[in-house]
């Protein structure tokens, strides 16, 4: 995708005008797959619907920890995995289309939502990452996940993104949680 988007670094920073590789045609490369005695599949649903319908050795989970709608930063992906061809505006071509926030983009929901999933979710190994700036405190991650077994986690400074010439680190957490 990154060979034909109209976009500077993040599927969100649309170029005014559309740049030479995004009047190229889109093809589908086939990546070469690494050889496995176990068959691996991908799903395109909600996250708490495939939690509570599954179990999992390892569960891994992600959620967005700010009030940003990730879907439109990363609406090529988005567009290719739901087999869509929305409606573009403007000389960006920014797709118009209207996805809902997750709960995990609200202040007030994402403690709830969280614990929520975890409460429907069967695992033996749960590693979940979050951002320590992230609208759940730390101190909040660690007692929601405590609830569903022992807890270890590994912190990693990393550069933030920032809208000025300061640097900006954050500091994000891989949490383990297995039963006990």
């Amino acid at each position: 995708m990154d060979k034909v988007a109209n976009t500077a670094g993040t599927y969100y920073a649309y170029l005014k005008g559309f740049y030479r590789k995004a009047k190229k045609p889109f093809r589908f490369e086939l990546m070469p797959h690494t050889p496995s005695k176990t068959a691996c599949r991908s799903f395109l649903c909600e996250a708490s619907d495939l939690v509570a319908a599954r179990a999992f050795d390892i569960l891994y989970l992600d959620p967005p920890y700010n009030e940003r709608n990730y879907s439109n930063y990363y609406h090529l992906p988005e567009t290719i995995a739901r087999a869509e061809a929305p409606t573009t505006r403007g000389k960006a071509g920014i797709p118009v289309v209207h996805r809902p926030t997750s709960a995990f983009n609200s202040p007030t929901r994402a403690h709830q939502a969280l614990l929520e999933l975890l409460s429907n979710a069967r695992f033996r190994l749960l590693a979940f990452h979050y951002s320590d700036d992230g609208l759940i405190s730390p101190a909040q991650v660690r007692s929601i996940l405590s609830q569903f077994g022992k807890v270890e986690h590994f912190a990693l400074k990393t550069k933030g993104y920032t809208t000025h010439s300061a640097s900006r680190t954050v500091k994000h957490r891989l949490y383990l949680v297995s039963h006990d």
